[in-house]
């Protein structure tokens, strides 16, 4: 890993100058909706346009992460700054919204006098998560917001924010990286080998997060892993399947992550690289050997559509199918090993 100390923007230079214009002209909106996939940069953006309202007058392209200013964001105690984001209970199990009682204080948070004498922000991620009760909170704040008062709410499915919520912010989307700029990040601020810089590039999608979240889970050993495991249940050594499941479903608060929700980024970029390809004649391809392609041969793509849609939903709302995480992934995982079938009682019930 580079030795260096500074957090680099890279690409979104249209927005960057955007922002950095409305910053000198003294007209930034109080309430901006950064919309992009996740990994894009929000975020860090978010991060990086406090600094420069709390004292460095513009967005940089580099930041020195050794700045007194700087670390105090990312400690989280700096008195005019708050962010909020999708936190996990005392049992260590991710909340499935943002709740009220956080948008409340945010709310009041607002209304006090800058404490260092400037301006006051908030950085709400996951903003799609926002129960409807904590949206609605938030609405006065962005309709009659005090002075010097910034809310920057980040997104990856904007269908799902509020749309009351939507109006009274100015979007701002962020476009996937080109493909050198992914591999400059990966290259410069983190060790990999060219195999794990190859399959990092292949997942990230333009997304720098993305590649960085794979490899968390282990890379190209996770990845072989993965694989593995579903080549010994199509045989019918379940206790493979089941042993994953129970490996994966476990929330590492320590590495900052929920391994299932990662688990679940993977499957879906997986999958929807596939329905992808297989309507390309040509192109850069994602599935790489013929193993995988066995598994996609053994049903029709039309059951491989319905199962993506299953496995998107089932991970923006488990809530919503009244099943504990754990099951949700093994009714994923045994959807890829028995196709439709999957989805009789009779299997699920035995499985699961």
């Amino acid at each position: 890993m580079s030795s260096h100390k500074f957090i680099p923007i890279v690409g979104h230079k249209d927005i960057l100058k955007n922002l950095n214009e409305r910053i000198k002209k003294e007209n930034l909106p109080h309430g901006l909706l950064f919309l992009g996939p996740k990994g894009i940069g929000k975020s860090t953006l978010a991060y990086q346009l406090a600094y420069a309202l709390f004292g460095k007058k513009e967005l940089a392209a580099k930041i020195d992460i050794e700045d007194p200013l700087f670390r105090r964001l990312l400690q989280g105690s700096h008195a005019d700054f708050k962010h909020i984001r999708l936190g996990f209970n005392e049992e260590g199990k991710p909340h499935q919204e943002i709740p009220l009682e956080a948008i409340r204080n945010t709310v009041q948070f607002l209304q006090v006098t800058p404490l260092e004498g400037g301006w006051r922000v908030v950085l709400i991620e996951d903003a799609e998560f926002l129960s409807r009760k904590a949206a609605n909170a938030l609405l006065k704040s962005l309709e009659e917001p005090p002075t010097k008062t910034l809310l920057i709410l980040c997104a990856s499915q904007e269908q799902q924010v509020l749309p009351t919520l939507r109006s009274r912010c100015q979007r701002i989307v962020f476009n996937k990286l080109e493909k050198e700029d992914v591999k400059k990040i990966l290259l410069e601020y983190h060790f990999f080998s060219e195999e794990e810089i190859t399959l990092l590039m292949k997942f990230s999608e333009g997304s720098p997060g993305r590649a960085i979240l794979l490899s968390q889970l282990g890379g190209h050993q996770f990845y072989q892993e993965f694989f593995d495991m579903l080549q010994a249940a199509i045989t019918g050594k379940y206790s493979f399947l089941f042993t994953f499941v129970e490996n994966y479903t476990q929330v590492k608060i320590e590495k900052g992550f929920d391994l299932y929700r990662a688990i679940g980024y993977f499957i879906s970029w997986w999958l929807g690289s596939y329905l992808i390809e297989i309507h390309q004649e040509s192109g850069e391809k994602s599935i790489w050997d013929e193993r995988q392609l066995q598994i996609f041969k053994r049903f029709p793509v039309k059951f491989w559509v319905q199962h993506y849609h299953k496995i998107n939903f089932f991970y923006h709302h488990p809530h919503a199918v009244g099943l504990e995480r754990k099951y949700c992934l093994a009714f994923i995982l045994l959807g890829i090993v028995f196709g439709p079938n999957a989805y009789n009682e009779g299997i699920a019930n035995e499985f699961c």
